[in-house]
């Protein structure tokens, strides 16, 4: 599984290299890829399974996290 992520890690890298992207952008896109990744498959699925979570008493949050909890 690391290593199906590498290869698409380097890929999405290879590709803005070619398309002329700026290192600031690749680097800020690249950064974005590893951390998205980490916080909603690790730490919000590990949160979903725990009572009285504090994304449950934030109104703008509480609805999107239930439904999420729900499905």
């Amino acid at each position: 599984m690391a290593g199906a992520f590498g290869i698409i890690l380097l890929s999405c890298w290879g590709i803005m290299a070619l398309l002329g992207v700026p290192l600031i952008y690749q680097l800020l896109a690249l950064c974005t890829l590893l951390v998205w990744p980490t916080l909603m498959f690790s730490y919000l699925h590990d949160r979903m399974h725990i009572e009285d979570f504090w994304m449950t008493k934030v109104p703008l949050l509480k609805s999107w996290f239930l439904k999420a909890k729900a499905a």
